[in-house]
């Protein structure tokens, strides 16, 4: 009876200090994620932006230029059709 008491105590006492343990691992882990983001980390995020927000101003900017010269080939047709109706009505 004695034996049996003495290996439940320390089978209780084993689990016990792998349940510290846990706990302390449990805590550095909260402390770690609670922790800001290292400046190296923000400022990664930060040129990743950048970087997007050049790519998509670019691809904007083209666009554009791409429908202005498209609209500017446009009104010179106009023009040249409209010189050239006024030229047979002249005649």
């Amino acid at each position: 009876m004695r034996e049996k008491l003495s290996s439940e105590k320390l089978a209780l006492e084993r689990e016990n200090k792998r349940m510290r343990n846990e706990i302390t691992r449990l805590e550095d882990e909260l402390r770690e994620r609670s922790r800001p983001p290292a400046a190296a980390t923000v400022d990664v995020d930060v040129k990743i932006l950048q970087d997007e927000l050049a790519c998509k101003t670019k691809a904007y900017f083209y666009t554009e230029y791409r429908v202005c010269q498209k609209l500017l080939a446009f009104f010179w047709s106009a023009i040249s059709l409209i010189v050239f109706l006024k030229e047979i009505n002249i005649q």
